[in-house]
C-alpha cells in the first residue's frame, strides 16, 4: 500500500524486489493513515510535531529539526475550506491523539479509536495550533483539518493520507526448450523428414534447402 508521496524505488529497495507493477483504481481515494509516532514510545517526537503546529520553527529546538524538514510549513491563503476524506475503518487506531474538554469552546468532534491520548492542558506550551504542516493533518471525526482553531474543543488526532495500491511482482518463466525428434514417416506419408514434437505432432521440416 503507500503512502503519502510514495517513492517506488524506496519501496522496492525496502522489499528487496524489482520488476513490479503498481496497480490502483482509476480514481483512487485517499485514505487515513494514523501518524507513525505515538505518545507512549515517541513522546518527544509527537511533542515536536505538535510544536510545529504552534510555531513554524518549533522554538529552534534541534531535536525537532528533522521533523520540520520532513513536514515543512505550508503557506496558503487564509480561509482554505477543509477537505473531505474517505470513511474510516471502525478498527482504525490512533496513537497521536490530543484532547481538550473545556466549556464554551468550538466543538470539533470526539474522535473514537484513540489508543493513546494526551490532554492539551498537560503540554508545556499551550499556544494555538495554527501553522499547517505538509502531509500531516488533524482529524476530529468529521472533516480533514490542517490546523485547529484557537478555541477548539474535542478529541483530535494527527494523521496522514495515503493512496491504496497493490504491488504485483513479475516473475519471468524460465526458458522452455522444445525437443524435436526426426523420424521416418510411415508408408504413404508426404515427407520422410517430418519432425514430431514431444506430443507427437508434426512441427516442421529439417531438410536443408
Amino acid at each position: 500500500m503507500q503512502m503519502p508521496g510514495w517513492n517506488g524505488s524506496n519501496i522496492l529497495s525496502t522489499l528487496n524486489k524489482s520488476n513490479c507493477y503498481a496497480c490502483a483504481l482509476g480514481r483512487p481515494e485517499a485514505q487515513i493513515v494514523p501518524f507513525p509516532l505515538r505518545w507512549s514510545s515517541s513522546r518527544p517526537g509527537v511533542g515536536c510535531m505538535v510544536a510545529l503546529f504552534q510555531d513554524s520553527t518549533a522554538w529552534s529546538n534541534k531535536s525537532c529539526q528533522a521533523l520540520s524538514l520532513l513536514y515543512p510549513k505550508v503557506w496558503h491563503p487564509a480561509g482554505q475550506p477543509p477537505r473531505a476524506i474517505q470513511l474510516l475503518s471502525p478498527n482504525t487506531k490512533f496513537t497521536s491523539c490530543l484532547s481538550q474538554q473545556e466549556g464554551n469552546l468550538a466543538f470539533l468532534g470526539d474522535l473514537k479509536g484513540c489508543s493513546e491520548l494526551k490532554n492539551f492542558r498537560e503540554l508545556i506550551i499551550q499556544s494555538a495550533l495554527v501553522y499547517p504542516q505538509a502531509d500531516v493533518w488533524w482529524y476530529c471525526g468529521g472533516l480533514l483539518l490542517d490546523t485547529l482553531p484557537n478555541n477548539w474543543n474535542g478529541t483530535c488526532a494527527l494523521f496522514q493520507l495515503a493512496i491504496p495500491f497493490t504491488l504485483a511482482f513479475h516473475q519471468p518463466e524460465e526458458g522452455k526448450i522444445r525437443y524435436h525428434k526426426a523420424r521416418e514417416a510411415p508408408y504413404g506419408s508426404f515427407d520422410s523428414y517430418v519432425c514430431l514434437d514431444t506430443i507427437k505432432s508434426p512441427t516442421g521440416n529439417t531438410r536443408s534447402i
